[in-house]
């Protein structure tokens, strides 16, 4: 090993010399010196494992620092000297230009590489919950709104899939279902994360059923009944659950559709144990009629609810 003094090296160049730029604050000890061509130095900067406390803390106690047990909680790492002494290579402006540059090229390809590998696992995870969910590979799916619940298992064998939001529905629509069905796509329903995942939209319950109104010809009608009067065992769907909170305390609503696309809803400080999507008979009293997002809604009180069978 050659040492030589960077005041001779550098005797009639005058030149400015760089560390790299982890090590830009840290404090140059004694000159320069050459190993086998390449200038080095020799510097020392605040150990990293201690913050420069020389001992490891385990908590303070009124405003003094108690070490850990081991060792007396003397830092391993400088020794307890509080500080870490290291001989690293000093460059021209010329090689560090060059070198940042370099690090510049492939902290930029190794961006790029992250960013590709994101995009294939983001597809590769979007097609997944596409398939899961019951959308075909260009996120389409097809929803059943007609009466379900005495051909669930006919729809559950021809591959429909069932949830609360889109109800029984298909990638793809089996033969002689064509006017039976609503086409929807993820797009408008769900926004997808960065890994590819589906979270439903707030406004997707309405477009739901603003489209199964339209199908079932629901915008169009006129409230049920007449105020005061009472219906019997009224097949409906569960379409909605919701509720607020009141001085008077909880109050649920739920909301109903029947085959013939009426719109009801139940003002109930009980909660009935059934899910959205459930299909019930209904009994009750017509309390009044009201109108919800622009729809006619039957709102009736006092109600009874029995599973379909």
């Amino acid at each position: 090993m050659q040492l030589t003094s960077a005041n001779s090296i550098n005797k009639e160049k005058k030149m400015e010399y760089f560390t790299a730029d982890s090590y830009k604050d840290a404090e140059r000890i004694g000159n320069p010196y050459e190993i086998k061509g390449k200038l080095y130095t020799k510097i020392k900067y605040e150990c990293p494992r201690c913050s420069g406390l020389g001992i490891i803390a385990s908590r303070i106690e009124n405003g003094h620092i108690v070490p850990i047990p081991v060792a007396g909680g003397v830092c391993f790492q400088c020794e307890g000297r509080k500080f870490i002494t290291k001989d690293v290579r000093l460059y021209t402006q010329k090689e560090y230009e060059a070198n940042k540059a370099a690090a510049e090229r492939t902290k930029a390809r190794k961006e790029q590489e992250r960013k590709e590998q994101m995009e294939r696992e983001f597809e590769s995870n979007k097609a997944k919950w596409l398939a899961d969910t019951g959308f075909n590979p260009q996120g389409e799916t097809y929803m059943y709104y007609g009466e379900s619940y005495s051909i669930k298992d006919e729809l559950k064998a021809i591959g429909f899939k069932f949830d609360y939001l889109l109800k029984w529905h298909i990638a793809e629509v089996p033969a002689g279902y064509e006017d039976k069905v609503i086409k929807f796509t993820a797009d408008e329903l769900y926004t997808m994360s960065a890994w590819g995942k589906g979270f439903q939209n707030s406004d997707a319950q309405k477009i739901v059923e603003d489209r199964v109104a339209q199908a079932t010809g629901a915008a169009d009608t006129e409230w049920f009944g007449e105020v005061g009067t009472k219906i019997e065992k009224r097949r409906m769907i569960i379409s909605r659950k919701s509720g607020f909170e009141s001085r008077f305390g909880y109050t649920n609503i739920i909301a109903f559709v029947d085959d013939d696309g009426y719109i009801f809803q139940w003002f109930t400080a009980t909660n009935p144990a059934y899910e959205i999507g459930s299909e019930v008979y209904v009994s009750g009293t017509i309390k009044a009629h009201d109108e919800y997002k622009g729809k006619k809604t039957t709102t009736l009180t006092r109600c009874k609810l029995k599973s379909v069978e």
